[in-house]
């Protein structure tokens, strides 16, 4: 897990960074040790700069079931789930933004 379990911020902020920089476009491993590892993803703009290239760019071609629990979470999970659409939105996918957009709207 190395630097991502890091109590200093910035440590997780490069773990991450190298982590979505790792992210090819089919390293299933790099998006499940994302999912596995949510909660070091602590902050806004760890999860700004991670989820879309981590989670999101995996999910292009996939399912997104994985979005919508992580939008009934009660963590920053929430942010990841829609955050996390981003690469979607780009390609002109807007759906699962709406759907989950709507989910966190309706649990404020």
């Amino acid at each position: 897990m190395g630097k991502l379990a890091s109590p200093i911020h910035e440590r997780r902020f490069a773990a991450l960074e190298i982590l979505a920089a790792k992210y090819k476009g089919n390293e299933r491993t790099v998006y499940d040790f994302y999912l596995k590892n949510t909660h070091w993803v602590n902050n806004w703009d760890l999860v700004d700069t991670s989820a879309p290239y981590s989670a999101g760019q995996h999910l292009l071609t996939r399912q997104r079931r994985v979005l919508y629990r992580l939008a009934t979470s009660q963590s920053l999970e929430r942010r990841i789930a829609l955050v996390s659409t981003m690469p979607l939105i780009r390609a002109g996918q807007l759906e699962d933004t709406f759907a989950i957009a709507k989910i966190l709207t309706s649990t404020i």
